[in-house]
């Protein structure tokens, strides 16, 4: 597999409120909590209501990729939730501020 993808996924409902993130070095996966936004390791997440129910975006980013795409990042990651939102009638984006 070629070390240049980004991943990403959008879970709604109870799945919302289970996602967690595994950041190298430390010993138990950090909770993504609904309605919040913000970075972990090599995620960046966010959050909106679709259908009344909470939603959590996620973008996996390996570093290389990171190094590359710089300020362009958070672009990609506001398109990404903009189609996810289009695409499910979400409301109420919740994104991590710009790096």
């Amino acid at each position: 597999m070629s070390p240049w993808w980004v991943r990403t996924r959008t879970y709604v409902g109870d799945d919302a409120a289970a996602v967690a993130v595994e950041v190298r070095g430390t010993r138990s996966p950090d909770p993504v909590i609904p309605g919040r936004a913000g970075r972990l390791g090599d995620v960046l997440y966010g959050s909106m209501t679709c259908e009344g129910r909470p939603a959590t975006l996620t973008m996996t980013v390996p570093y290389r990729y990171r190094s590359v795409l710089g300020p362009r990042l958070d672009e990609l990651f506001k398109a990404y939730a903009a189609d996810a939102a289009t695409r499910r009638g979400c409301t109420g984006p919740v994104l991590p501020a710009a790096q």
